[in-house]
């Protein structure tokens, strides 16, 4: 599969093996110290699932905490509006709980003199 952004000129790693390899973050899953939340269409044609299952159990083998959240008929970008309102549910949780229930992404107003 060619994707659409072939040809936007951006770095390709598939022409050397050993750099996909040294860059997969299942290898370095060791080096992740934050809660992840994995999100993937299981009609997804841009990245494999199994990379986000791979993920997944790297993290968990690792004792990292992790999340997932798999959408059976959606694809890369959660076209599905069922599926992306689910999705934005389910960050908006997980940055609750690990952000804490005062955290904003909202710009901070100052008070002026």
């Amino acid at each position: 599969n060619q994707s659409r952004f072939a040809d936007l000129n951006l770095p390709r790693f598939d022409s050397d093996p050993a750099i996909i390899e040294a860059n997969s973050p299942v290898l370095h899953a060791d080096r992740i110290h934050i809660p992840i939340l994995l999100v993937h269409g299981r009609r997804d044609f841009t990245v494999s699932i199994e990379d986000s299952k791979a993920m997944e159990d790297a993290l968990m083998k690792d004792g990292k905490q992790v999340r997932s959240l798999y959408f059976d008929d959606d694809d890369h970008y959660l076209f599905r509006e069922g599926d992306r309102i689910a999705f934005l549910k389910a960050l908006d949780g997980f940055l609750g709980e690990n952000l804490g229930p005062g955290f904003s992404l909202a710009p901070r107003t100052t008070a002026t003199n």
